[in-house]
This record gives C-alpha cells, sequence and structure tokens, in this order.
C-alpha cells in the first residue's frame, strides 16, 4: 500500500482564505469534479515552480507539476509540496493557456484532504489548505485538472425555476457547456438563492437541460463544491436534465442553492461507443444509487478518447470500503501514480489511488455505507 495513503484521514471540503487575490466567496469557492485530460498531441512543459514549492515526483512517483494545450484545453499534472512557510502562489501559466474565467478547483492533498487549487485569469496559480484541514503543503497533487482555453466557444445553459448565474459576483463565468471529441465540458457557476419558492425538492433541484447531442448516455452523478466548501451533487440525467443539490437530496437554504460550481466537469455524450466496463473485485458491485431521478445500473467503466481516459459508473461495497476495486488494462494506466477525489454518498468524498500497473484503490471511505462514483473522474495515460 502506498505510504501516501497510510496516513490517510477524511477531511471535508476547502475554504479559500481571503488573503488572497480575489475575494473568496463565503471563504472560499472550489469548483468540481476534475475534467479531462489531453489528447495523444499534448505536449507537456514543467511548471517553473516558486516561492518554495517543489515536485513530489521524487517521493511519490506522482509526476513533476506540469501544464500543456490541445485542441481548445488546457491540462494540468504532477504533484507539489512546500518547504517552508510562504506564499500560496506557486506558478504562472503563459498568455496561451489561461482560463477565461477564475478558477477554483478542489484537489488531492496528504491524508486524503482536500485543498484549493486557484488559477486567476491572468494566470497566477495558487494552492493553500482553506479550513477543510487540507495539507498542500506536504502534498497537492495536480493530477486530472483541465479547463477550455480562453478561444473555445461555450454555449450558454437556459437556467430554469429561478437559478442564475453566479459569475456577475465572483467572476467564475456563466453557467455553459462546449462539446469537443464527443466529450461534455461543463463550465461556470450557479447561484441558486433566488430559487421559486413553493416547488418541491426535486423539481427545485433542477436548474437547466443539456440539448440532444450534448447528453450523456447513462446518468451522471458527481460531487461538486458549493458555498463555503460544502461538497454537493450534480447530476445529469439522459434526458438532458441537470440538477444541483446539497450531500441527502435537498436545496432550499443550502451552500448548494448560494453557489454551485459546474467547473472542470466532464462526461462522455451519448453517441460514443467503445466504454468498457471494469472487472470488480470481490465484494465490489455496481450501485443503482447514483443520485438521478431514473436511473439503471451503471458498470464502473472507462472510455478511451484520444488518449485520455474518461471513468464513470458508481459501485459499492459489501464489506470493507477501503482497498483495490480494480485493475484498468494497459491501454489504460497512466505514467505516473495518480490521487484523485472521488465522490461518495451520503458521505463528502473519498480518495482514489491509479497505480502505473493499473490498480485502482479506493481509500477513507465514509462509513462503509457509501457509493463512490468514479463519473467526472479523467486523465491522460502519459499524465
Amino acid at each position: 500500500m502506498s505510504r501516501l495513503f497510510t496516513r490517510l484521514r477524511r477531511g471535508g471540503r476547502g475554504v479559500i482564505v481571503a488573503a488572497l487575490a480575489l475575494l473568496a466567496l463565503g471563504s472560499g469557492v472550489v469548483a468540481g469534479a476534475s475534467a479531462a485530460s489531453a489528447g495523444t498531441n499534448c505536449q507537456w512543459q514543467p511548471l517553473s515552480l516558486q516561492n518554495g514549492w517543489h515536485s513530489e515526483q521524487s517521493e511519490w512517483n506522482s509526476g513533476d507539476p506540469a501544464y500543456c494545450t490541445d485542441n481548445g484545453y488546457v491540462y494540468l499534472s504532477g504533484s507539489m509540496a512546500r518547504t517552508s512557510n510562504g506564499s500560496n502562489y506557486f506558478a504562472q501559466l503563459p498568455q496561451q493557456a489561461r482560463p477565461a474565467s477564475n478558477l477554483y478547483l478542489s484537489v488531492y492533498t496528504m491524508n486524503g484532504t482536500v485543498g484549493v487549487l486557484q488559477i486567476n485569469t491572468n494566470g497566477a496559480m495558487y494552492a493553500y489548505n482553506g479550513n477543510s484541514g487540507g495539507n498542500v503543503t506536504a502534498f497537492t497533487s495536480l493530477a486530472g485538472v483541465s479547463f477550455p482555453e480562453v478561444s473555445v466557444a461555450q454555449q450558454s445553459l437556459q437556467l430554469l425555476n429561478g437559478w442564475q448565474s453566479a459569475n456577475g459576483q465572483w467572476g467564475t463565468g456563466d453557467p455553459s457547456y462546449s462539446v469537443t471529441d464527443g466529450v461534455i465540458h461543463l463550465s461556470g457557476s450557479l447561484n441558486g438563492s433566488q430559487v421559486t419558492p413553493g416547488l418541491s425538492d426535486n423539481a427545485a433541484e433542477e436548474f437547466a437541460v443539456l440539448p440532444s447531442g450534448a447528453r450523456p448516455f447513462w446518468c451522471s452523478s458527481t460531487e461538486t463544491y458549493t458555498y463555503a466548501g460544502v461538497p454537493g451533487v450534480l447530476a445529469v440525467e439522459p434526458t438532458g436534465e441537470m440538477d444541483a443539490y446539497a450531500t441527502g437530496g435537498h436545496i432550499y437554504n443550502t451552500p448548494s442553492a448560494q453557489y454551485t460550481s459546474l467547473a472542470g466537469i466532464s462526461l462522455v455524450e451519448a453517441s460514443v461507443l467503445g466504454g468498457k466496463a471494469l472487472a470488480l473485485a470481490s465484494g465490489w458491485s455496481a450501485s443503482t444509487d447514483s443520485g438521478c431521478v431514473n436511473s439503471d445500473t451503471v458498470d464502473p467503466g472507462y472510455n478511451l478518447i484520444n488518449g485520455v481516459v474518461y471513468l464513470s459508473g458508481d459501485m459499492i461495497s459489501s464489506g470493507s470500503p477501503n482497498g483495490y476495486f480494480a485493475t484498468l488494462p494497459a491501454e489504460a494506466r497512466p505514467t505516473h501514480t495518480l490521487y484523485l477525489i472521488l465522490n461518495e454518498g451520503p458521505a463528502p468524498h473519498a480518495s482514489l489511488e491509479i497505480d502505473p500497473n493499473g490498480n485502482m484503490r479506493v481509500f477513507a471511505s465514509g462509513l462503509g455505507t457509501g457509493v463512490d462514483s468514479l463519473t467526472g473522474l479523467s486523465y491522460q495515460v502519459s499524465s
């Protein structure tokens, strides 16, 4: 077992400190689950680390911090730590690799806690703990992080039931989507504080409908960041219905209603064929508890598109919720060890390790009854 995970303990989501360059939302806004990784044309470039930050590749074989651009998207990889007290600012992205809006992303840190990765439109990059018990200075993973370049055309989502864009308040983008190579990329942010009073929870949770050609084949439920660092859920039905809600299945007067991020979430579009199921280890099985209104069992699996592995499906353990659950075939194995945060209901989150030999492990699962969702996680095989 990796020494990095032997020290794992569950931690809540991070909350952004107000001392950073951008005013924090309720002490912090962090985007949702990690987006897709780059295709085979992605040429990795090293990030020039500053202020005491250094690569953790030699310690954990988790890659040097790097970025690349491919087909309109920017991708990050690798890991880092900071040896001494100092600035949260660790690197600067060049002009061609900067986001169109300010980004706040959840990233894995030491002991399975969640830290904050902030990327401003001027390319400045920050990593910090927030109030969730994150430990970014000991280890911060950049694995799986991606976002669209400024040049990528985004299609606006028509918001329903009183939901509004949070961009005007936080500069985190209007709710929108794009489709590239059969992958749906979500972006932007929501404010549900004005959701129509009196609606049932199910009705109030619906904030938009994706059009035909931009819908997943299966029910897709993934964790996302909401106001003040409280984990929320984003669910997308095959009908295109998009729902946002707090863990436990409600929306009124919750952090999800105050702010919900769509940034960094990628889903495979329904017309894409070739998905492959993972052979689950003994004691693990697919789960129907996906968080969607109408859902069938979706076997945990992956799609390999242009050198990018897109994970999907929900699973549950009949015994220990921690440890090995599957092995990826050679075509879907990363170059380095990846450490990611995945959705787990009803608990806030769990941690996922993917080794270069293809072994996949879940750690720090809540009470042993949670459903682990792989949906929304992706990575390049060269990461």
